[in-house]
């Protein structure tokens, strides 16, 4: 009778483990390894964010400063500004899908929203790359005026880091295109590639509504 239950024991064990994993054994530690790699990565994310937030800070300060002297000229922005603000905000609607789909179990839907995002985030720098030729054609060059000269400082600076948040989803599809792949394994790293790619349109809505001031 006690071998019976240290063997019913032994079993319920296994049998535990496997329900916290969803899988085998393997399969649980694979699981807690992507939990522990994800919770570091959403600590490195914040240092992130709170880094540029600074640089950005320092920015703001010395725009205001320099706009409140004599002489101080607002040019007209490009137009097209407007049509890449849509599709940056139109990217973070596809990235809140992939976390959707995700919930729902749905790795493959969740990879299209993702790719989907990543084609938005290259649409925008492309777009910001044309306003900058476009602009610097038509005589608004870096030396035109100091509001020119803000405008490339800070909308160049904000591309820097869409193109880091293009490489975060780059990584994310590479994750997202494994064989094993399944949705709760993959739910945090599209948390954290969310967070930054959130912040970054937040800080482009913020950074074109300084310029228009």
């Amino acid at each position: 009778m006690a071998g019976a239950g240290l063997a019913g024991a032994r079993g319920g064990g296994a049998a535990d483990g496997r329900g916290r994993g969803g899988r085998g054994g393997d399969g649980g530690r694979s699981f807690d390894e992507d939990e522990a790699r994800a919770r570091s990565a959403t600590m490195a994310v914040w240092l992130v964010v709170a880094a540029v937030l600074i640089m950005f800070m320092g920015f703001t300060s010395t725009y205001v400063v320099r706009s409140a002297e004599p002489g101080w000229v607002r040019e007209r922005l490009p137009g097209l500004l407007w049509l890449n603000t849509a599709v940056l905000v139109a990217s973070s609607v596809t990235m809140e899908a992939v976390r959707w789909r995700l919930r729902r179990g749905d790795v493959a839907g969740a990879r299209r929203a993702l790719a989907l995002t990543a084609v938005l985030g290259l649409a925008f720098v492309a777009g910001q790359v044309t306003a900058w030729l476009q602009w610097s054609a038509a005589g608004f060059g870096v030396n035109r005026s100091t509001h020119a000269a803000f405008f490339y400082l800070l909308t160049g600076t904000h591309a820097a880091h869409v193109t880091g948040g293009l490489l975060a989803l780059i990584y994310g599809l590479v994750r997202f295109a494994r064989p094993a792949a399944t949705a709760r394994a993959l739910a945090g790293t599209a948390t954290n590639i969310a967070y930054y790619w959130h912040f970054v349109d937040v800080l482009w809505l913020y950074v074109f509504a300084l310029l228009l001031l």
